[in-house]
C-alpha cells in the first residue's frame, strides 16, 4: 500500500504549470532519494515534458543542514537569468528550508514565488503562507493496509498485492483536504 508519488510531483507541477509558470524549481530533502521522492520527481519532470518545458538541473534543490546556509543556496538559485517563479515542495521540510533563504533576500510568497507542497502536517502546516496543497491519504492507507493484511491472515497463499492510492484534493492552509482519489491495483515490482 503506497501513495502515488508521481501523482502528487505531477499534479503540483501541472497546476503550476497552468497558471503559467515556466521555471518551477523543485525542493527536496535529501541527495539520496526515497522512493517516495523520487516519484514525485519524476511527475515533476513529466508535467514538464508533456508542456514543453526543459527540464533544468539547476532548479533542483536538495536541502541538506550539512550541505550549505539556506541564504546561500537559494541566493543561487534566485541568480539564475531566469529565476524560477514557482517552486514544488516534495513535502513541507524543504519549503521551509528555501523560504528561509528566500526572506532575507527580499523573496514573498505568493508576490515573487508560487509555492505547491505535498503538506501532510496535521492541522496544515505553515498555515499563514499561501500554497497549493495535496496530502497523502494517510488515514485510507491505514484502512487499506489492515483489509490487506486481514486477508492475508485469512488467506495465507493469497497473492501478493501491490495497491496504489491517489492524492487527495487540492486544499487551503486552513481547510481539511477531501479523501477523495482512487485505488488501484499496481503491477509488483
Amino acid at each position: 500500500m503506497v501513495s502515488d508519488n508521481r501523482a502528487l510531483g505531477y499534479r503540483l507541477t501541472r497546476e503550476l504549470v497552468g497558471r503559467g509558470h515556466r521555471r518551477i524549481a523543485f525542493a527536496m530533502t535529501e541527495r539520496r532519494m526515497p522512493a517516495s521522492v523520487e516519484g514525485r520527481l519524476a511527475g515533476y519532470r513529466q508535467a514538464l515534458e508533456e508542456a514543453s518545458i526543459p527540464f533544468d538541473e539547476a532548479l533542483v534543490l536538495h536541502e541538506s543542514p550539512f550541505d550549505q546556509d539556506p541564504v546561500e543556496a537559494v541566493k543561487s538559485v534566485l541568480a539564475l537569468c531566469e529565476r524560477p517563479t514557482a517552486i514544488v515542495g516534495t513535502h513541507l521540510k524543504p519549503v521551509r528550508w528555501f523560504l528561509e533563504g528566500a526572506r532575507p533576500l527580499g523573496y514573498r510568497v505568493p508576490k515573487h514565488l508560487e509555492v505547491a507542497v505535498v503538506d501532510d502536517e496535521y492541522p496544515a502546516g505553515m498555515p499563514e503562507v499561501p500554497m497549493l496543497r495535496l496530502r497523502q491519504r494517510s488515514h485510507a492507507m491505514g484502512v487499506e493496509s489492515v483489509k490487506l493484511m486481514l486477508a492475508r491472515m485469512a488467506e495465507p497463499d493469497r497473492p501478493f498485492e501491490h495497491l496504489v492510492l491517489e492524492p487527495s484534493d487540492f486544499f487551503a492552509g486552513d481547510d481539511v483536504p477531501q479523501q477523495s482519489g482512487t485505488l488501484r491495483q499496481a503491477p509488483l515490482k
